[in-house]
């Protein structure tokens, strides 16, 4: 869909790639966030992956992160050019649909949203480019909300899509094995998660860096802080955006480990200014207004990708 979008932007209007990029240059990663340790956001808008009648061609983390510029360019900048609202529209509905999915890993609750959603994003995109566009696996999805709920969480291969790179690295020039190719590339996976070496405490809570000793009113003294913290196989950084509710948002300070092995994030609180799209939000600083968040309520914390400081000294995040 981003291949016909970029299609239908060449055909409609002047846009260049470089607008595109300087668009992107206004969002900063998010430290912590996968797309920290990703390209920069104006990569994503190359020759290499942008080409007039053809797919985007960029992997899954790639799309992603694409995806979500995008629609906040779109929502921006094109959203005054009345006859390419039917575009946006379907954007909007895809990247909202992959919101979803993305939480329904979260909170597996979210699912009873997926069906709407998905209804959304088919007539959108049927009104933007005509069902005869439409590929076979569209219907892949159409399950997820029967899946969860007779799961009760998301059962996710999506991610396995990652590897195809290692797998291509592996088998280039060395069909000799193409027998035993499947016992192969299942063993070298394997290996490779495993060399990792993750410690056991990754999936449960632990601080990871330098420590000190710090006191604080109603906790279980004294505290161990840090400026990271990791809890259930997620990082949390200093510095990094958290939405913790819809209407609740912050700025991670510091790790804390209480003496009872309680843990906790000292935030920096964010209030709400616009809360909608929920995959693009705007938040003002309220500063030394701080606050300590248990490690239980971060299980259902929302992804941030990107953060932009607007004129006024809010914060546009961008998931």
């Amino acid at each position: 869909m981003l291949g016909q979008w970029w299609t239908m932007l060449q055909t409609e209007t002047n846009i260049t790639l470089r607008e595109l990029q300087r668009y992107a240059e206004l969002w900063l990663p998010v430290q912590g966030s996968p797309a920290s340790s990703g390209p920069k956001p104006s990569a994503y808008f190359s020759e290499r992956l942008w080409r007039k009648d053809a797919d985007f061609r960029g992997d899954a983390d790639a799309a992603a992160a694409a995806l979500s510029l995008v629609a906040a360019f779109c929502e921006e900048i094109l959203w005054s050019q009345e006859p390419l609202r039917p575009y946006i529209t379907a954007l909007q509905n895809l990247q909202n649909l992959i919101f979803c999915v993305w939480s329904c890993k979260v909170c597996p609750s979210h699912a009873s949203k997926l069906s709407e959603l998905q209804k959304k994003h088919f007539q959108s995109y049927k009104e933007a480019w005509s069902s005869e566009t439409m590929r076979p696996k569209w219907h892949y999805g159409l399950h997820l909300e029967a899946q969860i709920r007779r799961c009760g969480i998301l059962l996710d291969a999506f991610t396995l899509e990652r590897k195809h790179k290692f797998l291509k690295k592996l088998t280039t020039g060395n069909w000799g094995f193409a027998p035993c190719f499947a016992e192969s590339a299942l063993l070298e996976l394997s290996t490779a998660d495993l060399q990792e070496g993750h410690a056991p405490n990754w999936l449960d809570a632990a601080l990871l860096g330098p420590t000190a000793l710090q006191n604080f009113p109603g906790l279980s003294n004294p505290c161990q802080t840090s400026t990271n913290m990791v809890l259930k196989g997620v990082k949390y950084v200093k510095n990094q955006y958290v939405i913790l509710t819809p209407t609740c948002a912050c700025q991670v300070q510091a790790a804390v480990q209480t003496a009872d092995q309680k843990f906790f994030l000292l935030v920096e609180m964010l209030k709400p200014i616009q809360s909608k799209p929920d995959y693009r939000t705007r938040w003002q600083r309220q500063h030394k207004v701080c606050a300590l968040v248990n490690s239980n309520d971060l299980n259902k914390s929302i992804r941030v990708m990107y953060y932009r400081v607007e004129d006024d000294c809010s914060v546009s995040l961008l998931s």
